[in-house]
Formats: structure tokens, sequence, C-alpha cells
């Protein structure tokens, strides 16, 4: 006797728009950029500042969770990188889609000699490469050797 199979249909949601976040990780505070991507263009969504600090990692975790992103860049910055890498990729409240979360080496945003500094362009570069598909991320090793 032969039985009767059933084949479901999947259907993936498909969307015009990709939103995605950039990071600029400083020691006293962490600048957070949400963007869109339409076509080749990134547009600024929301800029907004978090304290380095645990209350500060809560509200930056509770801020880029009202987004679906699929990617959160940063850039590697010593020390102070690390911290808000664990608490994004340990958070379990971003639903039923988790954003790549990608560091990347510093010297891939473009920074001309006596060009002014400004937190809110970089995070939004740091969005843009994310969304392109630009932002190679760098080797961080887990466990014991990350202790080394």
């Amino acid at each position: 006797m032969l039985m009767a199979t059933k084949t479901y249909k999947v259907v993936v949601p498909h969307t015009k728009y990709r939103y995605g976040a950039g990071l600029d990780v400083h020691k006293d505070y962490i600048t957070a950029c949400v963007a869109v991507q339409r076509g080749a263009e990134v547009e600024k969504i929301t800029v907004q500042e978090f304290k380095q600090s645990p209350p500060g990692l809560g509200d930056l975790r509770q801020f880029l969770r009202k987004y679906l992103l699929e990617i959160v860049v940063m850039e590697a910055t010593g020390v102070y990188t690390p911290p808000v890498k664990r608490t994004l990729d340990d958070y379990r409240g971003w639903g039923m889609i988790k954003p790549a979360i990608t560091v990347i080496n510093p010297s891939l945003l473009r920074k001309y000699p006596g060009e002014p500094h400004d937190d809110k362009r970089d995070a939004l570069d740091l969005t843009a490469l994310g969304l392109r598909g630009m932002a190679r991320g760098s080797f961080i090793p887990a466990g014991e050797a990350r202790e080394l």
C-alpha cells in the first residue's frame, strides 16, 4: 500500500528594502545608526548615542531590536568593542531573525588627513558597508584562544 506524501510550499517574505545598523564604538559612548537600503541607495533612518555601560548596552539592544536588521557592523576599537559584540551576540530578544554582527578593521572606512571626524557619519558609513556586502569581518577567536 502506497502512502500519500504531502508537499509543503515554504513562502519566504521578500522585501525591496533591507535594514542594517552601524555602531561607532568609543570609550564612553556608542553612536548607533539605522539605515535602509532601497536599490543602490542607503538612507539614514535614525541615529542615537548610548553610554558604554551595562544600562547603556541594554538601551542599545532595545533600540536595535525595533528594526528588522539584517546586519550590524562595528569597528574594531581595541578593548571597547568586545563588550558590545558579546552583548549583541548573547541577546535572545531579536525575534525570528537575528542580524549578522560583524566587526571590521577601522581602515576600511575612508579617512583622509585633515578630514573632520563625525561619529554620526562614521556610523552611517559602517551601515552602508554592511548593507552593500562590503563589510568583511575581522577574525575573532573563540573561547580560550580569545582569553589568551
